[in-house]
């Protein structure tokens, strides 16, 4: 049985003794009376369903939906009912993030900034049902006109994951997100080439061994920075067969587990070799003083590009992984699929935020302007020599057909006899 204590000062509370037989207490504050005995009687009635063993009746189910959130936390907090899922947004956003165990701690972080962008520009306190699909198509609007492209872009789709959630867990009925296009995250205008020139400049005004090193592994052998630089070990370092085993977190979600070998490229072994040398003895890990200060490299890259006499490029440390990796493109030495599988991403990745296309220079024009000449006096030419063959010759064959097909067999045969079923590359080893 459940009783109402009424204090001094006007406050009233729910009194009842739990089914492990601990006496608990609901305050209520200065609610009307007729409101506090309907609380009571529910109340009873949820106790005697625990009693018994069976699920609340559907009155109490309907009830239970009814009541408000601060209600529902102190019925949950003296155990007669789960905790409410939150429905203020704030509430929702904090406690969705806050779930999200299994993702990455950078994940975390933009869905965090996210979250705060949704809330800068939605009451906190709003009530997750309330927001309809034209306030979401406003949001989406109002991003647009304050960040870039790609930046409102991964905002529209985190609320659009947001949202799905709570639809997913029965807290709204429909996604307000779900209809509202959030573009493109691909931003090519950030796309710079740091040159051999300029990386050799910047070098130079580094101090630390170490950290050229650092710098040299993202732009050279094109590892991700810090992740897959601060994880590569010394055993991972092949020196006979001239690679190194790279172990990406980003990726290791994937049938890879994020593991690829990368070559020791000329550009890094004598880098990597003095490193090696000025190793302290048991160390495992390549990088082992520049480490945990993640957070420092940007400002130290730029004041190093500052002191070289340069001005800082946009996105850093990806630009210098753009740069190898479009080096590796363009020198003609290497499929693209090969090229990608080193860099550790997909062709479309790579497409849409590394390779570079860059436009015709002066001298495609000059080429092409050529090509365009001796196309047209070779045209000339052949019309010229056309007007001067009798009609009726050019309906004769020219050669025997039967002889034609027999030159190509012969042809197709000698050509095959020189290639084994994997072509003339070798096989690509590990």
């Amino acid at each position: 049985m459940a009783s109402i204590a009424n204090d001094p000062n006007g406050t009233r509370r729910i009194l009842f003794a739990g089914v492990d037989g601990v006496r608990r207490t609901i305050r209520l504050g200065h609610l009307p009376e007729k409101e506090v005995l309907q609380i009571r009687d529910r109340v009873e009635s949820i106790l005697a369903s625990k009693f018994h063993g069976v699920d609340n009746s559907a009155e109490d189910r309907a009830w239970l939906e009814r009541i408000s959130d601060e209600l529902a936390g102190k019925l949950a907090r003296v155990g007669l009912v789960e905790p409410r899922k939150a429905t203020t947004l704030e509430g929702f956003l904090s406690q969705y993030i806050d779930s999200r165990k299994d993702v990455k701690p950078g994940t975390r972080t933009n869905l965090g900034i996210s979250r705060d962008r949704i809330l800068a520009f939605f009451p906190p306190c709003m009530d997750l049902r309330d927001i309809t699909e034209g306030q979401a198509k406003d949001f989406a609007a109002h991003l647009r006109g304050e960040y870039a492209q790609a930046t409102a872009s991964m905002t529209i789709k985190h609320a659009r994951q947001f949202f799905k959630h709570a639809v997913s867990h029965r807290l709204i009925p429909s996604n307000p997100f779900a209809n509202v296009k959030a573009g493109t995250q691909v931003n090519r205008k950030r796309l710079f080439e740091v040159t051999r020139e300029v990386m050799g400049r910047v070098l130079d005004a580094a101090t630390d061994d170490e950290w050229k090193l650092l710098l040299v592994l993202a732009r050279y052998a094109g590892l991700r920075t810090p992740t897959e630089v601060l994880n590569l070990t010394w055993d991972a370092i092949n020196w006979e067969k001239s690679r190194m085993l790279i172990l990406a977190p980003k990726t290791e979600h994937h049938e890879h587990g994020g593991m690829r070998f990368v070559p020791i490229f000329p550009e890094v072994r004598p880098y990597l070799e003095r490193a090696f040398e000025r190793a302290s003895p048991g160390e495992r890990f390549v990088i082992s003083k520049c480490r945990n200060k993640s957070s420092n490299y940007r400002t130290r890259l730029e004041k190093d590009i500052l002191r070289a006499g340069l001005t800082p490029w946009p996105r850093l440390f990806q630009n210098l992984r753009s740069s190898c990796e479009n080096d590796l493109l363009n020198c003609g030495l290497y499929r693209p699929d090969t090229v990608y599988a080193w860099i550790g991403h997909t062709e479309r990745v790579a497409k849409d935020h590394y390779i570079r296309t860059a436009g015709a220079t002066d001298e495609d024009f000059a080429r092409g302007a050529q090509c365009g000449a001796q196309v047209a006096q070779k045209a000339a030419q052949h019309g010229k020599e056309r007007s001067r063959i009798n009609p009726h010759d050019s309906l004769q064959p020219l050669v025997d057909c039967e002889d034609m097909r027999t030159d190509a067999r012969t042809y197709d045969l000698e050509h095959t006899k020189t290639m084994t079923l994997t072509g003339f590359e070798p096989v690509l080893q590990p």
